[in-house]
């Protein structure tokens, strides 16, 4: 009988303006009543579906796992390449290598999407690897993750010139260090270095100090030809005791000037040595060049 009772109502609404007054007041009471409902639930009750949003209760911040190259490991190669993983799917990435920039700045509307880079011409020693990670939202990861693993794959006696990579500009000054790696009992040492001169101009040498002995300097005698691009340094352990040196360090150092756009080389002519005292030369000495990258 209700639902018979309240269709008369309605129909009996063009008759009788008070009956009509009461079904309007019925509506917003009814209006209200949902209202009310809705508010008592809460927004806090409300399911979310999107796992990348803050609020969200379920909400994991961005996170990145470096699984290559592994932390304190010494690998034998100059190059290799490192693989990590994100904690959810579309993350992007922006890496950094020792003291080098970031790849991307935090303005930078476009990282890496790929979870892998190779790294290559890796110089001798420790190095420091970073990766951080972002989600499409724009949330950044508080912390990159980082590892510190070692490059030892040159097996001495060998000389190397540092960096073994280096990118410069026109006009930049570089001083380039030639490194004794892995030596045992040498006194002496010609090195010659072949470049182009017309991408680079040798200034002069620096004698480091890995030929010192007993407080005392090594001889140096050094040549420059900046027409033929040939540069050549003799020294030599003399009149002192201990006579020789063993280890790993640094000879010399070699002040050059870029004077053009473009990738050159710097390398070790073969007939360079390093000698015993007794001038008898170092067999199978291992020599590493170094490339450099004008822009």
């Amino acid at each position: 009988m209700a639902p018979v009772y309240l269709f008369l109502m309605i129909l009996s609404c063009t008759a009788d303006s008070s009956v009509c007054m009461w079904i309007s007041n019925m509506k917003r009471l009814l209006y209200i009543a949902i209202a009310a409902i809705f508010i008592a639930c809460g927004v806090d009750d409300i399911p979310y579906d999107n796992p990348l949003d803050p609020v969200n209760p379920d909400y994991e911040a961005p996170s990145t796992v470096i699984t290559n190259p592994l932390q304190g490991i010494t690998y034998g190669e100059h190059s290799l390449v490192a693989e990590w993983q994100g904690n959810k799917e579309g993350m992007t990435y922006r890496t950094k290598l020792d003291d080098n920039n970031w790849s991307h700045q935090l303005g930078d509307e476009t990282w890496y999407p790929y979870e892998f880079m190779p790294l290559e011409y890796l110089d001798e020693g420790t190095h420091a690897f970073l990766v951080q990670g972002r989600y499409v939202s724009g949330d950044l990861e508080p912390q990159p993750d980082s590892v510190a693993f070692t490059i030892d794959a040159v097996t001495g006696p060998a000389l190397r010139i540092y960096r073994m990579y280096n990118t410069a500009a026109v006009n930049d000054q570089l001083a380039l260090e030639i490194y004794a790696e892995e030596v045992s009992s040498i006194a002496g040492a010609e090195i010659t270095i072949n470049f182009d001169p017309s991408k680079v101009r040798v200034d002069g040498w620096e004698i480091g100090p890995f030929m010192e002995t007993a407080g005392e300097n090594p001889l140096a005698f050094t040549e420059i030809n900046n027409t033929s691009g040939e540069t050549t340094l003799d020294i030599g352990v003399m009149g002192v005791f201990p006579d020789d040196v063993s280890g790993t360090g640094i000879i010399a150092s070699l002040d050059i000037t870029l004077l053009s756009v473009g990738e050159t080389q710097l390398t070790f002519d073969n007939q360079t040595t390093l000698r015993y005292d007794d001038n008898a030369a170092v067999s199978n000495v291992e020599l590493v060049r170094t490339i450099i990258l004008v822009e």
